[in-house]
């Protein structure tokens, strides 16, 4: 192997399972960096974490920095020399900057003339000298969302560090870092490791963590667990779903993952099956484990860090902890059904939404006037309103039952639970659900039911109206009360179909209007609030389209740019137009298109207003480009109003040869006004056509012509 190996570990406490995918990323991207910056870069950098510890292998590092030529430019020389080539103040102040004596300054010729020139020379210095000064800094640079101090040094870390270990081919790089000196001595497993033992390089350090119980590669303890998944699942006929954030908690939660199965009493598949399944994700991080029909087994799994010779122990410890919180789900639940939803309504009055926007029964009120009326503006009967009004007035009487203030995550689902026991409509019950989807940004599960859609859009639309309407708005990257994801869950909910024939502002308009009407007051009147929030769901949508058309499918801002620069009133409409811009984007008229209607805009005086009359135009390429604009107006009337936006783009793209013969066959700004102008006025006309659609001029494309 070319070049230095280089071997860093930093030791510390217990560090959450959360943070440490990002540490992992974070640390191998920082190393590469610092190397490359440092001028020993490696060929090969790759980092491993573990609960306990943060590792850097690094290969092919130089033994010696490279040597670096330096060139600075400084006054010119006629400024830097007198008459009789003595060095002036500028030249011996230039010199004394750069820390070289103004003898050593030389003279650069360059095209604009001779200038003063500081050379410096970095010399080489050993790597393992550069690296006792760097890695103290890369561990200093990484960043955790909480950090804390554990001593008088003043380091602040995400846990205590308790010992480091770096070395350079196989040499101790000796350097302090909180309170700790550096040294070849690492440690294993927590529980099943005992002494402190050296290491001698890279190989030697993976084969003694292997020894002392560490598999320090997550996708190596990836693999176990998956093993281990599947083996015991066979054993019981039974499928582990698939839970990507699980399976992750398990892989950074240990060192030496031993899969394990346990199991309970029958009698809790009784329970609505979400309930046992969120005792076990959520609470003890368990696998739950289904049959080849859906139904839930009693068994789950379980990942240990500990390999021991009795492991009916950890599984009975296990047992125990799982049979007292099904136990207490159990209790809830039957609890809970002695009241139904309705009887809880009034209880809402109680809850506060917050302290300046009201309880959660007025809250209620709101979403129960709010919903109904989206629905009829959508052109629906009065069946399907009654039941929205029926799951408005239910939605949040579920935050009152004890199995959600044991289980918050269940919110919504144990609410759909109880409408179905107390005979309620079904689609009323999956409503109460529903309305809490999607739970974030990359929730692939909006609303099924028409009554969950609407009751979603009320409830998101009336929680962003009130905190805008108070001015707790998010600020940078502060937003306590989670509007981006409510902003950007709304904003996918009104992408369906059933959502057509909406207008967001007035929508917003008037859940503004009903926060008076229930008796709390907003700063802000209705106005301001739907500015603000006009830009503020078009930013939502916009983060929309980066994750709905990544990298892989051409994504361009300036697209959605171009078609998110209006008011923001129809998101279904605004998402149909960028679709068919990225569509079209693809065809070879798009470009000369956009610059030919960038030429056609361009020329436009600013302000500039004026009617064509057609009897005024003296050339055949006007008059044509005039009833091809008329052709083209009345094909796009059509498309527009039935939102065939592939259609519109393509009557517009018909007008760009007659636009060029156009250009190519008059002069534009012809000396005679009234010819200038009716010409201006006929490229107003087709701009007005083209922005219809949206914003052209915010296109980036090559633009290699000029207007006339």
């Amino acid at each position: 192997m070319k070049g230095g190996e280089l071997l860093l570990e930093i030791g510390t406490e217990e560090i959450p399972s959360s943070v440490l995918p990002k540490a992992m990323s974070d640390l191998k991207e920082q190393a590469t960096r610092m190397l490359l910056e440092a001028r020993i870069p490696a060929e090969r950098v790759e980092a491993f974490v573990t609960p306990r510890r943060l590792v850097v292998w690094a290969t092919g590092i130089p033994p010696r920095q490279a040597t670096q030529i330096t060139e600075v430019s400084g006054p010119p020389r006629s400024a830097a020399y007198d008459a009789e080539g003595r060095p002036t103040a500028a030249a011996t102040g230039f010199a004394k900057a750069q820390g070289i004596p103004v003898e050593g300054l030389t003279i650069k010729k360059t095209d604009k003339g001779d200038y003063v020139c500081a050379v410096r020379k970095h010399p080489s210095v050993a790597a393992i000298r550069i690296l006792k000064d760097l890695l103290p800094l890369l561990v200093s640079s990484l960043r955790f969302q909480k950090m804390m101090k554990w001593n008088g040094h003043g380091m602040r870390f995400v846990r205590p560090i308790r010992w480091i270990v770096a070395m350079l081919d196989g040499r101790v790089v000796p350097f302090h870092l909180a309170g700790l000196s550096s040294g070849n001595l690492s440690r294993g497993h927590r529980f099943l490791s005992g002494r402190p033992f050296s290491v001698k390089g890279w190989m030697d350090y993976r084969m003694k963590l292997r020894r002392n119980h560490v598999v320090l590669d997550p996708a190596e303890r990836e693999g176990l667990i998956r093993n281990g998944l599947a083996r015991f699942a066979k054993e019981v006929r039974g499928l582990v779903p698939d839970d990507a954030d699980l399976l992750n908690q398990a892989v950074f939660l240990t060192e030496q993952p031993v899969v394990l199965m346990g199991g309970f009493d029958k009698k809790y598949l009784d329970l609505p099956v979400e309930v046992p399944v969120t005792v076990m994700k959520e609470h003890q991080g368990y696998f739950p484990l289904m049959g080849k029909s859906g139904s839930l087994l009693p068994h789950f799994l379980f990942v240990s860090n500990i390999k021991t010779q009795k492991p009916a122990l950890i599984r009975a410890g296990n047992e125990r902890v799982i049979r007292a919180r099904l136990e207490d789900a159990r209790f809830y639940f039957e609890q809970d059904k002695k009241q139904t939803l309705n009887e809880r309504v009034g209880q809402l009055s109680g809850l506060v939404f917050h302290e300046k926007l009201g309880t959660l029964y007025q809250k209620m009120e709101r979403i129960k006037q709010l919903a109904p009326m989206l629905l009829r503006e959508a052109g629906r009967d009065e069946q399907e309103i009654s039941r929205l009004e029926k799951a408005a007035l239910l939605c949040k009487s579920d935050l009152l039952t004890g199995m959600v203030r044991e289980f918050p995550s269940l919110q919504g689902i144990i609410g759909r639970e109880y409408a179905k026991l107390q005979e309620h409509d079904s689609e009323v019950a999956d409503a109460i659900a529903e309305h809490y989807f999607p739970r974030h940004g990359d929730d692939p599960s909006p609303p099924r039911t028409l009554t969950g859609k609407f009751l979603t859009a009320a409830d998101r639309l009336d929680t962003l109206v009130g905190f805008f309407g108070v001015d707790l708005m998010p600020s940078g990257s502060m937003d306590p009360y989670a509007l981006r994801r409510q902003g950007l869950g709304l904003v996918q909910v009104l992408l369906d179909e059933a959502f057509s024939r909406l207008s967001l502002q007035k929508a917003i308009q008037t859940a503004a209007g009903l926060y008076a009407d229930r008796g709390v007051s907003l700063k802000k009147d209705s106005k301001t609030i739907r500015d603000e929030l006009d830009r503020f769901l078009a930013q939502r949508m916009e983060t929309y389209f980066k994750r709905r058309f990544g990298p892989e499918t051409g994504y361009r801002a300036d697209l959605a740019d171009a078609v998110l620069c209006g008011a923001f009133d129809n998101p279904l409409d605004l998402y149909l137009r960028f679709v068919a811009l990225m569509n079209f984007k693809r065809q070879p008229d798009f470009e000369p298109l956009i610059v030919t209607f960038k030429r056609a805009s361009r020329i436009l005086p600013a302000g500039f207003k004026g009617e064509v009359r057609p009897d005024a135009f003296k050339e055949t390429v006007e008059k044509e480009l005039y009833q091809r604009c008329r052709k083209a107006e009345t094909d796009a009337t059509g498309f527009f109003s039935r939102r065939q936006y592939p259609e519109v783009l393509k009557a517009l793209a018909d007008l760009r040869q007659p636009i060029d013969s156009f250009f190519n066959g008059v002069m534009v700004m012809d000396e005679d006004r009234a010819v200038r102008e009716n010409r201006l006025s006929l490229l107003q006309r087709i701009t007005k056509l083209f922005m219809k659609f949206g914003d052209f001029t915010k296109v980036m494309v090559e633009e290699s012509s000029k207007a006339r």
